[in-house]
């Protein structure tokens, strides 16, 4: 490989990759090492991005992409070396960026990247081919490409999931070892339930499909704390490590900051996590019971306005019905009339099922259909009207005097800015005035 030959035809002096760590907090180690291109000119650093797009325009693009890998492995090669790791089965992974737009027929026939890694003294098992699934023109040649160098011991990951058209369905094509989530899902998550939502249903879906999750993009501890909630098995970001010259990689220096970062998440944030939802469940489900009681004792055909009156009282319900264990509405959808707006409401009309409709068959009314529960309570979820966040909790109720059974349902948002001292008022106040309501 006429790497100077490269550099000559791009007109920059050189090519330097850098190594960024990636993390496991949980098991306190690093797993890895992301091979990240800088090219020189006249003492200035050229961005990969920059240096791709001029190798674009000459044409050069597979020769600079070849000589980018060419590089890291051998950097990484003497990574091992020098730490006294000169083994090809340790459990230590190199990840580097292939550009996808040069994937043709001709990227599976020459089987280049494992000639390559076997000229520097590598295994396959130790390199994560990271494919940006956007950038594949002709689809079909990416999923052979992935056959072939899967079939050779590579791992694949797939690289910057959730921007520009990330598409469902290349995951279940490629079936990649490693989803990494994009860092613009990441920046600020505590504070975007929809972004939450987002990454946790990718983090359930690696479970279920033989993968792993890595967050990109990792600026602060909670960001950290709040992927590792979700389920996130590793991390890479400038709060943990920069991308640094090969000479500066050292794992082990990492220890006990990861230490530290283990036992404040486990023992300060996700225990006041567990503790703050406890205590809010716990509201909940005297809120309900409270509710029930009061349905038991009413004659059903004034459901409808005691169930709307007791809604309005607790701005953190958002909506709320009564079925029968035939699962039908024996009351309209009533929504919070001091929460929600009419004309929000009355925009979603069409798709609300009203009095009478049977539902469809949600797991909350599910389990108690069953017989082996009384109560449920659901995951957290996004609200259809208010678009919040919101679990659904649900008892069953045997009326009084009818001696018939009925299921309430409740809507409750999970706010934030609710302090747990508010919630034991709130509770303090149900138990000593099961009345006030009335």
């Amino acid at each position: 490989m006429d790497i100077h030959k490269t550099l000559k035809l791009l007109q920059i002096d050189g090519l330097d990759i850098y190594f960024q760590p990636i993390f496991s907090v949980g098991s306190k180690k690093v797993i890895g090492l992301e091979a990240l291109l800088r090219g020189v000119k006249d003492g200035e650093v050229i961005s990969p991005l920059k240096l791709f797009e001029m190798a674009e325009k000459k044409g050069l693009k597979v020769e600079l992409d070849r000589a980018a890998r060419y590089l890291a492995f051998v950097l990484f090669k003497n990574f091992f070396v020098n730490q006294g790791r000169n083994d090809k089965k340790t459990n230590f992974y190199l990840f580097f960026n292939f550009d996808a737009s040069i994937i043709d027929e001709s990227c599976c026939a020459t089987w280049y990247i494992h000639r390559l890694v076997e000229k520097c003294g590598l295994s396959p098992s130790q390199i994560v081919i990271e494919i940006i699934e956007t950038k594949v023109k002709n689809f079909e040649a990416l999923k052979r490409f992935v056959k072939t160098y899967r079939d050779l011991g590579f791992l694949i990951a797939l690289d910057d999931v959730g921007v520009d058209y990330s598409n469902l369905n290349r995951i279940i094509e490629i079936k990649p070892d490693f989803i990494k989530v994009d860092r613009i899902l990441v920046k600020d998550l505590a504070k975007d339930e929809y972004k939450c939502k987002l990454i946790k249903a990718l983090a359930n879906l690696t479970k279920q499909i033989g993968s792993f999750i890595l967050a990109e993009g990792i600026e602060t501890e909670m960001d950290l704390f709040k992927t590792l909630e979700l389920g996130v098995d590793f991390h890479q970001g400038y709060f943990l490590e920069r991308p640094v010259p090969p000479e500066e990689v050292m794992p082990e220096k990492y220890a006990e900051k990861l230490q530290n970062l283990n036992e404040t998440f486990t023992s300060h944030y996700l225990k006041g996590v567990v503790s703050y939802k406890k205590h809010l469940y716990d509201l909940y489900k005297d809120v309900i019971n409270t509710f029930a009681k009061r349905l038991k004792k009413a004659e059903p055909s004034s459901f409808d306005s005691l169930l709307q009156k007791l809604i309005n009282s607790y701005e953190f319900i958002q909506t709320g019905y009564v079925v029968d264990t035939s699962n039908k509405l024996c009351t309209p959808v009533l929504f919070n009339q001091k929460t929600i707006t009419t004309t929000f409401y009355d925009r979603l009309m069409p798709i609300l099922f009203k009095k009478g409709d049977h539902l469809p068959l949600y797991p909350h009314i599910l389990y108690l259909l069953s017989g082996e529960y009384d109560q449920f309570v659901s995951e957290a979820y996004i609200h259809f009207l208010t678009k919040k966040e919101v679990c659904t909790v649900s008892k069953i109720f045997n009326h009084k005097t009818e001696g018939k059974d009925y299921i309430l349902c409740l809507d409750f948002l999970i706010p934030s800015g609710l302090k747990k001292e508010k919630i034991l008022e709130i509770r303090k106040e149900l138990r000593e005035n099961q009345t006030k309501l009335a």
